[in-house]
């Protein structure tokens, strides 16, 4: 079996084939993760609706605030569709990248939209981030592309668009999406390459397993007493006939025979002969 190598950059198989393989192995545990995933991230979406009227009250701008919302829902929707029935594994994944760059979006619309001092969503903009890190078992550059983005839009609104209460609120906004980026992309990278060695190990033993069974066919061995003939040398098998002692054992191994005499022999048969003995001389 070929070396199977880990790619350290892209935390994957460098061969297309076994990284597959390596998706489809875990393609039932990482489908119900990545629903669940994209499930939690409904609720935010649901779940803040009320803040948008608190807000906006009936306005065009809260009309906006569902309008996007409801995308966002009707796209997750269609993403949880397609990963529970799809069972491509490459593109779902693409799929899921871009229902999270959507969600991006969708966040960095609405964080446009709040008060200039309203910062009680940034807290949860980071568990976002964690999210894609963590729970979505996506490609490793799949994972970082959306929590970048996201953290790049919340720093960009963060400057640009709002009213920091203090100096440490600043400091703290800045360090929480900054440590959050690092552990995530750490930690990421790490399971990553963790589970791909643990498969490896599991497919080389498969391997090893596999050649030993080819080794262990090729072995056929004769064991216990052997009932044979003390005059002719036949063996009686087990339904009680006797057979020649060649063709019992070539019956009952891998072993086959090719006929030839001894010496003695062949001077009990042709020791009297002419011939045989002029071929003895020569």
């Amino acid at each position: 079996m070929d070396k199977i190598n880990i790619d350290k950059i892209s935390a994957s198989f460098r061969s297309k084939k076994t990284e597959l393989s390596y998706r489809m192995n875990f393609l039932s545990s990482d489908r119900r993760q990545t629903v669940m995933a994209l499930l939690l991230l409904l609720i935010p979406v649901l779940v803040f609706i009320p803040s948008d009227y608190f807000l906006f009250g009936y306005s065009s701008d809260f009309a906006h605030m569902i309008l996007a919302r409801s995308f966002a829902i009707i796209f997750l929707g269609a993403t949880i569709f397609t990963v529970i029935k799809s069972e491509n594994v490459f593109t779902t994944d693409k799929l899921i990248l871009a229902s999270l760059m959507i969600n991006c979006c969708l966040i960095l619309y609405i964080n446009l939209g709040r008060p200039s001092d309203y910062l009680q969503n940034s807290m949860l903009d980071i568990l976002i981030v964690f999210t894609a890190y963590f729970l979505i078992p996506n490609r490793y550059f799949f994972q970082i592309i959306p929590a970048i983005t996201l953290t790049l839009f919340n720093l960009y609104v963060f400057l640009f668009h709002k009213e920091a209460a203090t100096i440490v609120t600043s400091i703290v906004f800045w360090f929480s999406y900054i440590f959050a980026n690092i552990i995530g992309m750490w930690t990421a990278w790490h399971l990553h390459i963790y589970r791909r060695r643990q498969f490896r190990t599991q497919l080389e033993e498969r391997a090893v397993t596999e050649k030993l069974q080819i080794a262990m066919g090729e072995i056929n061995t004769l064991q216990g007493i052997l009932p044979i003939c003390a005059k002719c040398k036949k063996i009686r098998d087990d339904k009680g006939s006797w057979n020649q002692l060649e063709s019992y054992i070539e019956c009952h191994s891998e072993a086959h025979f090719s006929h030839g005499l001894c010496l003695e022999c062949e001077e009990t048969l042709y020791g009297d002969e002419e011939w045989y003995r002029k071929l003895k001389v020569d």
